[in-house]
C-alpha cells in the first residue's frame, strides 16, 4: 500500500511539472522497467499513448521499444480490433472531430474531403468478442468506396465513411454519397474547402454532375463554394499513359547552330 501511495505521489508530482501524457508515460516506465515482458500490465490510457506513436510510424515504434518499455504491437492491434466498424457514415468519428475542434478558430475547421475506390479480396474473419464470423454475404462484395477528411491547416486525417459494392461505384450512387457526406460535415461544423479524387471515369462524371467544369472547377454545397481537384500524382500518371498510348507529331523548323571553333 505504501508503494502504491508513493507511486501515486510521484505521478502527481510529474503532472505538476509536465503534460499529463508525458507524466503517464514516465510513470509507466518506472512501473514496468524491471518487470519481465510477460508480467507487464498496461492501463488503457498507456495503450492509447503507445498506439498514437505506433500509428505515426511502426518503424519508429519498433526502434523506441529497443530503448524504452512499450506494449507489443499485437496488444495495440487488439485494441483496434475491439473498435466497432460498420458501413455508411461513421457518426462517432464526426462527434470526436467536432468535440476536438469545438473551441478552435474557424480557420482550423477548414479541411479537404478525399474519396477513392479500392478493390477487396474474399476473406472470412472470426470476431471472438461477439462470437461471429464476418464475410458471408448474399451478394459478392469486391469494392469499397472510402471517404476521408484531412485538416487543411492542421495535420490530422480521419476516415469518415465507407460503402461496399459488387462493382465500381457508378456516378449516380457517388453523387448521393457525396451529398450525404458533405451535409454531415456541415452539421459537425467543418468547412470543406476542396474535394480530391483520382481521374477515374466515375469520379470525373460525379464531379461534372455536381456542377464542376474545366472552366470553373467548383461545386456548390449549402451555399458554400468547394474547389474540386484531381490527385496530382494520378494526373502525372495519366499524362504518361497518354504519351505512351498515342503518337505526338510536332512540326518544327530545322536549322543549324554554329559556334566558334566547332563544325556546324
Amino acid at each position: 500500500m505504501a508503494v502504491e501511495n508513493k507511486e501515486l505521489s510521484v505521478v502527481d508530482f510529474l503532472k505538476s511539472m509536465m503534460s499529463e501524457t508525458a507524466a503517464e508515460f514516465l510513470a509507466s516506465q518506472m512501473r514496468c522497467f524491471k518487470v519481465k515482458a510477460k508480467g507487464r500490465r498496461w492501463t488503457h490510457k498507456e495503450k492509447v499513448i503507445a498506439l498514437s506513436i505506433y500509428k505515426q510510424s511502426p518503424k519508429c515504434y519498433r526502434f523506441l521499444r529497443s530503448m524504452v518499455v512499450l506494449p507489443c504491437s499485437r496488444a495495440l492491434k487488439t485494441i483496434l480490433s475491439t473498435l466497432p466498424f460498420t458501413t455508411d457514415i461513421d457518426n462517432q468519428a464526426f462527434s470526436i472531430i467536432s468535440h476536438h475542434l469545438n473551441q478552435a478558430e474557424a480557420c482550423y475547421r477548414m479541411c479537404l474531403l478525399m474519396f477513392d475506390d479500392m478493390s477487396l479480396k474474399p476473406h472470412l474473419d472470426y470476431r471472438s468478442k461477439s462470437d461471429f464470423i464476418v464475410g458471408f454475404e448474399i451478394m459478392a462484395i469486391w469494392y469499397a468506396i472510402v471517404f476521408m477528411v484531412h485538416g487543411l491547416l492542421q495535420k490530422w486525417k480521419q476516415p469518415i465513411a465507407v460503402y461496399f459494392s459488387s462493382s465500381p461505384t457508378n456516378s449516380e450512387i457517388l453523387v448521393a454519397h457525396m451529398k450525404e457526406v458533405l451535409w454531415q460535415h456541415q452539421k459537425a461544423g467543418l468547412c470543406v474547402t476542396g474535394i480530391v479524387c483520382d481521374m477515374g471515369t466515375n469520379n470525373v462524371k460525379t464531379l461534372k454532375t455536381l456542377g464542376s467544369t474545366t472552366e470553373n472547377p467548383c461545386i456548390q454545397s449549402e451555399g458554400q463554394e468547394i474547389i474540386t481537384l484531381f490527385d496530382p500524382p494520378h494526373r502525372l500518371k495519366s499524362t504518361r499513359n497518354l504519351l505512351q498510348r498515342y503518337e505526338i507529331k510536332l512540326q518544327m523548323d530545322t536549322g543549324s547552330l554554329q559556334f566558334a571553333g566547332t563544325a556546324s
